[in-house]
């Protein structure tokens, strides 16, 4: 372990061990949950220069480890320690341009959707992320929250580096494979039960599967800019509006870069049953090189599996939505 580790990890031994929780039902077990899962996600190599992002794989850690780990009737609500932890002392919430000011986000803490449009990420301690890159360390960490707060753990519950992302790679496979029918009857379920940090978690894998499969290329203009896992330059497009359809599977969505994606929204532009640009007539466009009207007759750039490209339906509704 690197010398000043020996320092520093017992002095964050004690911080995550004194940690403040609500003293509901023996102790909120929220924040032990988050912790641990950020632990996880370092071992991985997901946190980068100690900044941890609101992130499908975070999400799924804390739900996967909640529900390994939580016996009590807590609601698993990630959004209240990702919030709160700001008060230990070693987590720095960073808000993105433009949000409001932090003491009047508490209304927030139940709402992840919330939350993450006006929280940019978590600055970690310098000293602590160094911690969580070193193995040893991490693990340490890692022992440490679940002997303190999970002492009745069973032993095959391990403080392994690698989290259980079941639940992940399900949700995943749903937006990939499922039937749109059968995903929007579970997805409407989700909403009346007002499962809000599962409908966040479906629509960031949707927003990250949709280029991926695209091979991160705008499937109109061709370009491909491949960033880090936080930085997307190709967005992920609903062909129908998810407030209308509920549906976050495959072949409704299409990658798109962000002025083609706006004008794709707004009926700009559509996509014909061939999978052919076509270009509304009711706008006026200034020649240049970034226009829009140069697209018109192009075709699709599609993923080479069939099963990913855009269902005929949606295509369709678009057309008649805006009167192509």
């Amino acid at each position: 372990m690197h010398h000043c580790m020996t320092t520093t990890l017992p002095y964050y031994i004690k911080a995550f061990t004194r940690l403040r929780r609500a003293s509901t039902n023996g102790g909120a077990p929220h924040k032990p949950i988050l912790l641990l899962s950020v632990l996880q996600l370092a071992a991985q190599g997901n946190i980068h220069r100690g900044q941890v992002f609101i992130t499908p794989e975070l999400i799924a850690l804390f739900r996967s480890n909640w529900n390994r780990l939580v016996t009590s009737r807590h609601d698993p609500l990630m959004a209240l320690p990702f919030f709160y932890m700001r008060s230990e002392g070693f987590w720095t919430l960073v808000p993105k341009a433009g949000a409001i000011d932090l003491e009047g986000m508490a209304q927030f803490t139940k709402s992840l959707i919330r939350l993450d449009a006006a929280i940019e990420y978590a600055q970690l301690n310098d000293d602590l992320f160094a911690i969580m890159q070193d193995m040893e360390g991490n693990l340490a960490l890692q022992h440490a929250l679940l002997h303190r707060y999970f002492p009745e753990a069973p032993l095959a519950v391990s403080p392994a580096p690698y989290g259980q992302m079941e639940l992940f790679t399900d949700i995943t496979n749903k937006i990939l494979h499922e039937s749109p029918l059968v995903y929007q009857t579970a997805m409407n379920a989700l909403l009346a039960a007002n499962d809000e940090e599962e409908v966040f978690l479906r629509g960031s894998l949707f927003k990250r599967e949709v280029p991926r499969v695209y091979d991160h290329r705008c499937a109109i203009s061709g370009m491909r800019i491949v960033a880090t896992a936080n930085i997307q330059m190709v967005d992920a497009c609903h062909i129908m509006p998810f407030a209308e359809s509920h549906d976050d599977t495959i072949s409704n969505g299409i990658a798109l870069s962000p002025s083609l994606h706006r004008a794709f929204d707004r009926g700009l532009i559509s996509i014909s049953s061939n999978h052919r640009v076509l270009v509304s007539d009711a706008f006026h466009e200034v020649a240049g090189d970034h226009g829009i009207r140069r697209f018109a007759g192009r075709e699709l750039l599609l993923p080479n599996d069939k099963t990913y490209w855009p269902g005929q339906g949606n295509l369709e509704w678009h057309r008649g939505r805006f009167g192509y």
